[in-house]
């Protein structure tokens, strides 16, 4: 049974107007590495609303605008996950892309608020990400090395992503994905 609302539906190059919270420049950034992973390929990008009943009942919130179901071509290619987290003083948004078996597809911080510490949005970074899921460790200086002086950012965005990851396989586990 699927408890989920479909809210609206979206095509590759289509802004996601109704997410009031990621701006022209996450947009952007969302847009460039969507076109990179699908080729000549027009997504759908389905946002998910899970009832708040089914979140207490998995123990934590979804907000509004922030899960989406992947389709191309007829195909579910997977899901997205946007969220924000904190840095030093300000807050970053990023999006974590999930292949349909749940491992990590790309992860991209989309907007950095922060003067120092930019380079956590480098491709390096982000790169390490991929291929993980719910039962990897997912550990900064582990397997998830740093950037140095950005040591605030990456304990973050790895603690995120984390928290995404297994947010996103105990809803599938649950059935409720």
């Amino acid at each position: 049974m699927k408890i989920f609302i479909l809210i609206a539906v979206f095509s590759l190059g289509v802004t996601l107007q109704n997410v009031p919270w990621l701006d022209k420049n996450g947009q952007k950034r969302m847009d460039k590495t969507f076109g990179k992973l699908w080729k000549d390929q027009e997504v759908e990008i389905v946002n998910l609303e899970v009832p708040v009943l089914v979140q207490k009942e998995l123990g934590f919130k979804i907000r509004k605008q922030t899960l989406y179901k992947l389709i191309g071509n007829g195909n579910h290619l997977g899901y997205m996950y946007l969220d924000k987290a904190p840095s030093k003083f300000d807050k970053f948004d990023y999006m974590v892309i999930y292949n349909p078996d749940l491992t990590i597809k790309e992860a991209k911080i989309l907007v950095y608020r922060e003067d120092y510490g930019g380079e956590i949005m480098s491709g390096s970074f982000a790169r390490q990400f991929r291929g993980k899921n719910s039962f990897s460790q997912l550990e900064l200086g582990k397997d998830i090395q740093g950037i140095s002086g950005a040591t605030i950012s990456c304990q973050s965005a790895v603690k995120g992503v984390k928290k995404l990851t297994k947010r996103i396989y105990k809803l599938n586990q649950s059935g409720k994905l």
